[in-house]
């Protein structure tokens, strides 16, 4: 096979990974991954470790490792921070970590801070996060890239962790980050110019910023977006953009769309009442995404107390088949 097919494998690999198909990825991965492509590699691990599989996962990730890019030994840390594929070595983790942020490393130093915000691994320290997310942004800034660590100053800010509450440096820091691209950040950028979080209200802009996170496939802002137009609380109620916004939750197999969705479909307020519809998500719910949110249990049982028809929820949850067709 020369090198175009493999590229072509490649190609075909990473649409499949963009559509969460990660089976498929992994077939057209390893040829060019076995044939010493070490980005195919990375992305090898990658799908592994999506599919639950971390043995390979850490495989497939220190064989990329071996030209020391920056990102596959990052991945390899993860690995043994969690202990997942690896034997866990907290110690090691950090010490890759802190090695690729001396060498300049944002991603290093995303990872730092989000280990001592999380606190699983290590002892929690605000105080800790903050600082290296500091350093972290600093080099977003320069690059003007990614802007992780500038988004999460400012959640830092706004829910008052390693330092006192302080909302409109929270909101400042979500308007850097969001114009860097960071898709997280611009949906908090948005909520804050919804409800005048350290800034003025201005609709207009909730809404524009809402967009740029959805369209980067936000699961909140899809969600968000949905329940805007279709409570009509700040601007004109419009139930079809409401559906098309549900519509594209559903499309990334975000758990709480199924549930939103289905609520439109048994009120019939948003959209013609249809049980049938409102089943087969509620089924694809039960069988594939239950588990995964207790939030969004919560909101399941919530559905079942507002729609009191036992034989209707009886039929979904012995339903085995699971499809939305």
């Amino acid at each position: 096979m020369d090198k175009s097919e493999f590229d072509l494998e490649y190609e075909m690999a990473k649409d499949c990974y963009r559509n969460g198909k990660y089976n498929e990825a992994i077939k057209f991965l390893l040829n060019p991954a076995q044939n010493g492509c070490f980005d195919a590699a990375n992305d090898l691990g990658a799908c592994y470790e999506r599919v639950g599989d971390f043995e390979k996962a850490a495989f497939w990730y220190s064989v990329a490792a071996i030209n020391k890019k920056e990102t596959p030994n990052l991945n390899v840390a993860d690995l043994f921070l969690a202990g997942k594929g690896l034997k866990q070595d907290i110690k090691l983790a950090l010490k890759i970590y802190l090695d690729y942020a001396r060498q300049g490393s944002e991603s290093a130093y995303e990872k730092l801070a989000d280990a001592y915000l999380k606190g699983k691994y290590v002892r929690q320290d605000y105080k800790k996060a903050y600082s290296y997310l500091l350093k972290g942004a600093k080099i977003e800034r320069d690059k003007k890239i990614s802007a992780y660590c500038l988004g999460n100053l400012g959640y830092m800010n706004q829910e008052g962790l390693g330092k006192a509450k302080n909302i409109m440096q929270a909101f400042k820091y979500y308007k850097e980050a969001a114009k860097y691209g960071n898709e997280v950040a611009q949906y908090n950028l948005a909520r804050c110019y919804l409800y005048a979080w350290g800034c003025q209200m201005d609709i207009e802009k909730a809404v524009y910023w809402f967009y740029q996170s959805a369209e980067q496939n936000h699961h909140n802002s899809l969600i968000y977006l949905s329940e805007l137009y279709s409570d009509g609380r700040f601007f004109r109620k419009n139930n079809d953009i409401a559906m098309y916004w549900i519509e594209r939750a559903i499309d990334q197999n975000v758990p709480e769309a199924f549930i939103k969705c289905a609520d439109y479909y048994l009120g019939g307020e948003i959209v013609h009442q249809n049980k049938f519809e409102a089943y087969k998500l509620l089924s694809y719910y039960q069988k594939y995404l239950k588990d995964k949110d207790t939030r969004v249990e919560r909101l399941y049982d919530e559905l079942k107390i507002k729609y009191d028809d036992q034989k209707f929820w009886s039929r979904v949850e012995s339903n085995k088949k699971g499809a939305l067709a």
